[in-house]
């Protein structure tokens, strides 16, 4: 998610000031970018909180692939 996110900076970074058609289209993907990763995160929190509890409660938890950086 981060590789993405720092992508998606470097593009923001590299759009032509002068053309304000290109910095507003490239605004606007970084806003859909910005809201889709806030929901995957929303999202991963969501499932390590569900995890936490299952271990609290003694059970055996597998954390999705990716949760964790994996």
């Amino acid at each position: 998610m981060n590789e993405i996110l720092f992508r998606q900076l470097d593009r923001l970074e590299s759009v032509d000031r002068t053309d304000a058609k290109a910095m507003r289209a490239e605004i606007a993907r970084s806003k859909a970018v910005q809201q889709v990763a806030g929901k995957v995160i929303e999202n991963g929190r969501l499932v390590l909180d569900v995890a936490k509890a299952g271990v609290a409660a003694g059970e055996a938890v597998k954390l999705p692939k990716g949760l964790l950086g994996e």
